[in-house]
């Protein structure tokens, strides 16, 4: 399967406002690049029967599926955390520490 990299970015924001209280702001941009590449696909195979014999006896050749080379599932593609899939995503968060 094709090699894939995703490019993810954070930054916080903090500000001491009274002895340890201090508002804070962090940005998440994830899969910066946005790469929504296929990276896995669809394999099934089937060997040819009318295909050239090894010295085995097993058919040389192969069918291919009907799906084959395509995506059969969310997961086939480059994911940022588990459970999610696709591109380019903006989180923002805002607390106050203690």
């Amino acid at each position: 399967f094709p090699g894939f990299a995703l490019l993810d970015f954070a930054a916080t924001y903090q500000v001491p406002v009274f002895r340890t209280a201090s508002p804070w702001v962090k940005v998440e941009i994830l899969n910066v690049t946005n790469n929504q590449k296929l990276i896995a696909f669809d394999t099934t195979v089937t060997p040819d029967p009318n295909s050239p014999l090894d010295t085995d006896g097993l058919p040389t050749g192969f069918i291919r599926g009907p799906q084959f080379g395509q995506a059969t599932s969310n997961t086939d593609y480059p994911a940022w955390r588990p459970g999610f899939t696709g591109g380019r995503t903006f989180l923002l968060s805002a607390g106050i520490r203690f």
